[in-house]
């Protein structure tokens, strides 16, 4: 048991806590879960073993693991910062004011003590204090006063400046800046204190299911229970395209904790739970939101991400046909089925999706729309119809980078409208001259074309932009060859083979052992 903890190594039995590591490296959160509460029963003073336990309960959901956890965390010399913040929302939960205020001094020493002033506000509005004062204090921290500003909203909702507070809002999210979650907690707001026609009025379309879900959250009284809650929120979704989803899971776990009823908070979890491999616990997760939520789309949406990230690709795809083929279903409906089996390098299905997805668009279809179905019918070996779906991305966004480069791209692998194609890379590279995928394009027009001098410039500063791009590399590895330099081009085609698929490993691998044959054949 090697690094595993002086106390642990002392136990009789450390299986448990073998058992629970080869379980949640498999992604098996609940056999983790049991088997972690078991380490840590052996071993109750083991913060190695409490702050994995802490973890997976989080994962699974298991209060009481994750309570256990993090007290047993707590008592020890570095209490990780997120553990402080999880028991803040405990003693919140139960009223503990002791405990508030002691964990509150606690956060205020690390990262997310920009929460403080806000949660500082809800406190004194539930003491009958004046809410406002601590939202008042000068700050350096743009995150603070973020939050201090939107809070200052809610608590005007909340103390009946209604509209003053609701002017606010809108004309916060008038500007673009605003995130609708603050308009629809603001009508939870107003939900909660009877004035359902003043919450459906805030409330970004505010209709039919989203009346009901109105109805549903205001049964609980505002307070700092409400506030912690959608401050987790918010900064979860800030967190979702991020790489930090043990986080993102404490915070909506800790969310839901706090407020139960809050679909948003599922939806931010199941993501964050499959990309940390628990696909099982995201699919139940999202099993919880309700027919008749408004953000049961979403959650289909999200389940179809969960399937394809855990390889159940035919479960993905016919969840996804089923949301694009259903009655009322949108563009955007079939653009998502589409993407799905592009990526699954079903070219033809993807073609007829995009094509769908254009029709219901109704003449407003947009440009990426055009430059989809235009690479779906390339790669399905339809060039005539694929050139004219590219050159009407084109037509509808004539100074689009991405439009312009497609086009050009597409001509110039097929030998076929060379100056032209290469007059719409450069345009797109004066657009857009740091975007190594259009460098790497005009780079490429010139090296198979003959003009290696200003190929092998273009190229070079591509793979600086994306060192671990397949493409880009062998392309490079390619000019190099070409010119003579053939120790640096079997070492941009080492780097080319880094994240190569099969295919692509293969025919690197031969060039690094006899070169390409044809210099000017990397593709």
């Amino acid at each position: 048991m090697v690094g595993a903890g002086p106390a642990l190594a002392q136990q009789v039995d450390g299986r448990a806590y073998v058992r629970a590591m080869a379980a949640d490296a498999d992604g098996d959160v609940r056999t983790a879960v049991a088997a972690y509460a078991n380490a840590l029963n052996n071993a109750p003073d083991d913060e190695m073993v409490a702050l994995r336990a802490y973890r997976e309960g989080l994962a699974a959901g298991d209060e009481a693991l994750t309570t256990r956890a993090a007290r047993v965390l707590a008592s020890g010399e570095a209490t990780p910062p997120d553990v402080s913040l999880y028991l803040l929302a405990v003693a919140v939960r139960d009223k503990d004011s002791m405990a508030i205020d002691r964990l509150m001094a606690d956060i205020a020493k690390g990262p997310f003590n920009f929460m403080l002033p806000s949660l500082r506000a809800w406190q004194a509005y539930e003491n009958g204090g004046d809410p406002f004062a601590p939202l008042s204090e000068p700050s350096d921290s743009g995150l603070e006063r973020r939050f201090n500003a939107e809070n200052r909203m809610l608590l005007g909702l909340a103390t009946g400046d209604v509209a003053v507070a609701s002017g606010a809002i809108r004309a916060l999210m008038a500007t673009g800046r605003g995130n609708p979650d603050l308009a629809l907690d603001g009508a939870v707001i107003l939900a909660s204190t009877g004035q359902r026609d003043a919450a459906r009025a805030l409330a970004i379309g505010a209709q039919g299911e989203l009346s009901e879900y109105l109805r549903r959250m205001g049964r609980q009284k505002p307070g700092m229970a409400f506030a912690l809650s959608r401050i987790m929120l918010r900064v979860a979704g800030d967190l979702a395209h991020e790489d930090a989803v043990v986080l993102s899971i404490m915070l909506t776990r800790t969310g839901l904790m706090l407020d139960p009823l809050d679909d948003r908070l599922r939806l931010l979890l199941a993501d964050a739970l499959s990309r940390d491999g628990a696909d099982q616990v995201a699919l139940e997760v999202l099993a919880q939101i309700p027919a008749s939520s408004p953000f049961d789309d979403e959650a289909r949406i999200v389940s179809i991400d969960v399937l394809a990230r855990a390889g159940r690709t035919e479960e993905a795809l016919t969840r996804a046909r089923e949301i694009a083929n259903r009655r009322g279903a949108t563009s955007e409906d079939a653009q998502s089925y589409g993407d799905l089996l592009a990526a699954n390098e079903r070219y033809e299905a993807a073609a007829q999706a995009y094509a769908m997805a254009i029709a219901r668009a109704e003449g407003s279809a947009n440009w990426v729309l055009y430059v989809s179905r235009g690479r779906a019918l390339d790669a399905a070996g339809h060039w005539d119809d694929a050139l004219a779906a590219l050159r009407q991305a084109v037509a509808l966004a004539p100074d689009e980078p991405v439009a312009l480069d497609t086009l050009g791209r597409a001509q110039i692998e097929r030998g076929v409208n060379l100056a032209k194609a290469t007059n719409l890379i450069e345009r797109a590279h004066d657009l857009r001259p740091d975007d190594p995928q259009i460098t790497d394009s005009l780079g490429w027009a010139y090296f198979l074309q003959g003009d290696v001098d200003r190929a092998v410039p273009l190229l070079e500063l591509a793979a600086k932009g994306a060192p671990g791009s397949t493409e880009i590399n062998e392309h490079l590895g390619d000019a190099y060859w070409h010119v003579g330099r053939r120790f640096e081009a079997r070492y941009a085609w080492q780097a080319a083979s880094v994240y190569a698929d099969a295919e692509q490993s293969a025919r690197l691998q031969r060039k690094i052992s006899h070169g390409p044959g044809t210099a000017m054949a990397a593709d």
